[in-house]
């Protein structure tokens, strides 16, 4: 059987993800974790063997599966993988007209919420 170093990037995406899903209040269960995972998942299911293994840092998901992971949980996604010693794009001040947008954005349902990022991810994808 493998010993898992702590050191290890898929231990340390595994801690990563187990602290974001606490911060929803979610338990940590590979049941709990695939359910809730394939309700946002557009591709195939993972089976909760899949999730096991995340929470355990067997293995770590693929880039499709980690955006679904990152946008479900509210994190940054190169945060989610890699943590804080990745730098990230700089992102520019929010113009007032962008503010308004987060602003109205964040009145909306969870599920307007997702229809409006659904879309927003379509266009930047085909962009």
């Amino acid at each position: 059987m493998k010993k898992y170093n702590k050191h290890d990037n898929k231990f340390e995406f595994s801690e990563r993800l187990r602290q974001s899903i606490t911060k929803h209040s979610i338990p940590i269960s590979p049941t709990i974790l695939c359910k809730n995972f394939n309700q946002h998942h557009h591709g195939d299911n993972i089976s909760i063997q899949t999730a096991s293994n995340w929470l355990s840092g067997v293995s770590v998901p693929n880039q499709d599966k980690l955006q679904t992971l990152a946008n479900w949980l509210s994190v940054d996604i190169h945060w989610l993988r890699f943590g804080n010693d990745v730098p990230v794009n700089h992102i520019p001040p929010l113009s007032t007209e962008q503010q308004n947008l987060v602003k109205n954005f964040a009145l909306l349902s969870p599920i307007h919420q997702k229809i409006v990022l659904d879309l927003v991810n379509s266009l930047v994808e085909t962009y």
